[in-house]
């Protein structure tokens, strides 16, 4: 009876845990905003139109992905969490480290499963972003070292936003080795965007001797915090209207969106200038989430309108 309880008892941590650490209802509109927005470029910019089913394939792969990636991230994290971050689900031993490891080994059998389904071009790519994501859990295998230089510890990770995009582009068929304008374009929309969104996330505050040191503000200063993370979203906002200016009938309207989601943004960046707290933060990441997320949604919903 203690097999068939614990077999059980294993079945209802995946959805505790996503519900925690990897929230489906944020994960899978980011995805489909991803691949739904690369193939609109690649049907307007590249005339390479994807078939409206391989948006499946492609953003599920981008989603296991980056749910491996949260995994390993709990296990690489886990000394400093249970310090820090208590309440995190691994540090209260809610998941056992064992029960981390199995789930990446599991993710990762479903990411090879579709890499192996399309060409070699395409496995390649998976393959050289799977090896970076675990080069980057060993932490370059200088750990110490890259703890006392944050801003290349911060770049050497964003790194790997790359090659994962170009994986999934190549999943879509619209990339294919070359690096046009319109995928450099739809680099610095998704990418940036991403990056921008990761420093956003971690401007918040701490306060008092259980510093965590793992904010931007803590490293960059509340200034440079702030100047970084609203110059990666204006190159973002950039690309977006560069990739939108394609869709002539709709650019006008797409145009006046992203300047008025951009005014909201600058004002909540402002906003966290001044104040410095939680409360301001918390606007920041929210209205740069809209910022990023909405354009690509539009996007993936005029792809699809004249796709289908």
């Amino acid at each position: 009876m203690k097999v068939y309880y614990n077999a059980i008892m294993r079945n209802f941590l995946l959805p505790a845990y996503l519900a925690e650490r990897f929230p489906l209802g944020q994960f899978v509109p980011l995805s489909l905003a991803v691949v739904g927005s690369a193939a609109f470029v690649g049907a307007l910019s590249l005339a390479v139109s994807p078939r409206p089913y391989m948006l499946f394939p492609a953003g599920l792969a981008f989603l296991l992905f980056l749910f491996r990636l949260r995994l390993l991230d709990e296990v690489k994290d886990a000394a400093h969490d249970k310090v820090h971050y208590p309440h995190r689900p691994l540090a209260r031993g809610v998941v056992s480290e064992s029960w981390v490891k199995r789930m990446v080994v599991t993710t990762l059998f479903g990411e090879l499963v579709i890499a192996l389904s399309f060409d070699a071009f395409v496995f390649a790519l998976f393959l050289f972003a799977l090896l970076y994501s675990f080069v980057m859990y060993k932490e370059f295998f200088v750990p110490e070292v890259l703890r006392r230089r944050f801003v290349a510890y911060v770049i050497l990770h964003e790194v790997l936003s790359l090659p994962l995009f170009l994986y999934i582009y190549a999943l879509l068929g619209i990339f294919v080795g070359r690096f046009t304008p319109p995928i450099l374009l739809l680099l610095g929309m998704q990418a940036g965007g991403l990056f921008a969104l990761e420093i956003a996330r971690k401007l918040r505050r701490t306060e008092g001797k259980n510093n965590a040191g793992d904010t931007y503000p803590e490293h960059l200063g509340v200034f440079g915090a702030t100047v970084s993370c609203g110059a990666l979203f204006a190159l973002s906002g950039i690309c977006v209207l560069a990739v939108a200016h394609s869709a002539r009938d709709v650019f006008p309207a797409f145009a006046v969106m992203t300047a008025l989601l951009a005014a909201v943004l600058a004002w909540a960046l402002g906003t966290f200038a001044r104040a410095k707290d939680v409360a301001s933060a918390k606007k920041v990441f929210l209205s740069g989430a809209i910022f990023v997320l909405l354009p690509q949604i539009v996007l993936a919903t005029l792809y699809l309108n004249r796709a289908l």
